[in-house]
């Protein structure tokens, strides 16, 4: 018995501490950008949110946008989460104030006329509203005059976020009007946690190329492709600027790697170029290793096959053309001889043959699948150099004919009736005489299904 008032005692206890815990489901909410903005676009961002119930969103503008980027350790994340005891967001500004102040008169003024409807009323309006759907929805959306006497934090605009209570993966378009040029900062947070991105709107591109630790730059408009004369250029890695300089009438720019990284060898890492002209500013960050020389003797290998597709049995012909690449240019190999190898799904060698160049570079081989040959992808390499080609073995019948279904309608929703004009023809024009058609099943989209586009190969049966 007293076993039993122990067991009753720690499920009581269990019971107990269950409501406890959902009362707080893990929580997580990111924000990212994926693109650049010209100025006057609608700017969106990515929004990943898991149990939050609410965000508020504020939008910064950024002073300097070298110093801003410079301060980052990774460009394409703002490191770890960070956590702060419970807050009301940050201390409003002199403009927010007066905003709020205005809103709140606002809010009386409303909840004053809202009270002259009966709670019946107000529960049939919700009902309604309700009835809309769960998405995430806009609150108090404000954006605020660039007065840096009463804005000096240069703040864009501020506004809440009410998400539905389930995971939300969403494109969120910000509720402001377009961002003049300049780099932003978005900041979201739930009172506790904070998350950020950037979103750089500008009318530049910057197009890079780097090579022997040198970033060639073309600094351009984005629209129209004209050349950006006069736009200072800076190359940072590892952490420092390495050089800077300014665009030419060509819109274009060389900027290096100091000599001290240069000696220390390997690759540079955290690379970013940063133009800037005006109140334009666009960024891009090259790979760290394009930075290292080329290799003088680096031989290229571009190899075909006569047909994609064969089956066990049949002679697959084999041909590839070997370049030595050099820089910007393309010369012939010198004379070799190459080995071909081929290997199967499994990774098996099926063929392996010595094969000299021909004086132009190239040269050609045939292999015979066996009747029992392996289905599935094969690889063709050939050794030393880069580059290879693919082929595929499959046991198939090519089709002899095609069925073409076309209907007046373009668009179809589900639960309608639909007419269509069914043609079955051999390839070389001539129409199947006497094939059996049959309608199977098929699965059509509860939204749209295009039509008048879709082919079947058929075979002969009929099918």
């Amino acid at each position: 018995m007293r076993m039993h008032k122990l067991l009753f005692a720690a499920s009581l206890l269990l019971l107990s501490a269950l409501p406890a815990a959902a009362k707080d489901p893990p929580r997580s909410f990111s924000l990212s950008t994926s693109r650049t903005f010209a100025p006057g676009e609608s700017v969106k961002i990515q929004l990943i949110a898991r149990n939050v119930p609410e965000l508020e969103f504020r939008v910064y503008k950024v002073h300097d946008a070298q110093k801003f980027f410079a301060g980052l350790k990774d460009l394409h994340s703002f490191d770890q989460q960070s956590y702060a005891p419970a807050e009301q967001v940050d201390q409003e500004t002199w403009i927010e104030r007066i905003h709020d102040f205005k809103a709140h008169l606002w809010w009386l003024v409303r909840h004053f006329f809202r009270g002259q409807f009966t709670d019946d009323a107000r529960d049939t309006f919700r009902e309604d509203q309700g009835k809309l759907g769960r998405r995430s929805r806009v609150v108090g959306a404000a954006q605020f005059a660039q007065v840096p006497i009463l804005n000096p934090s240069q703040l864009v605009a501020r506004w809440r976020l009410i998400t539905p209570p389930v995971i939300v993966s969403e494109t969120q378009q910000l509720p402001i009007d377009g961002l003049a040029a300049g780099v932003y900062l978005i900041e979201a947070t739930d009172g506790s946690y904070k998350a950020y991105t950037v979103a750089i709107v500008t009318g530049m591109a910057v197009v890079e190329r780097t090579q022997n630790g040198q970033a060639f730059l073309y600094v351009a408009d984005r629209k129209t492709g004209a050349p950006v004369a006069g736009a200072s250029v800076a190359l940072w890695a590892s952490g420092k600027q390495q050089s800077a300089g300014q665009s030419d009438a060509n819109g274009m720019a060389t900027l290096g790697l100091s000599q001290s990284l240069v000696q220390l060898g390997g690759t540079p890492d955290n690379v970013w170029v940063l133009a800037r002209h005006g109140a334009d500013a666009a960024l891009v960050t090259p790979w760290g290793y394009g930075f290292g020389p080329p290799d003088q003797q680096q031989e290229q290998a571009y190899i075909y096959t006569d047909r994609p597709v064969y089956r066990p049995g049949h002679t697959v012909h084999i041909k590839a053309v070997v370049r030595v690449d050099k820089g910007d240019t393309l010369e012939l190999p010198p004379a070799a001889t190459p080995t071909l190898e081929v290997t199967d799904s499994a990774n098996k060698v099926v063929f392996s043959k010595a094969i000299p160049l021909s004086a132009h570079g190239t040269l050609a081989a045939d292999l015979v699948l066996d009747a029992d040959a392996a289905l599935g992808y094969y690889n063709v390499n050939l050794r030393g150099a880069g580059g290879g080609g693919s082929f595929y073995v499959e046991d198939y019948k090519k089709p002899e004919y095609q069925v073409t279904v076309k209907s007046p309608m373009q668009h179809l929703l589900q639960g309608n009736s639909i007419q269509a004009n069914i043609e079955a023809r051999y390839f070389f024009g001539e129409p199947v005489a006497g094939g059996k058609g049959h309608l199977r099943g098929a699965h059509v989209h509860p939204l749209l299904v295009g039509l008048g586009r879709r082919r079947r190969l058929g075979r002969r049966r009929g099918r």
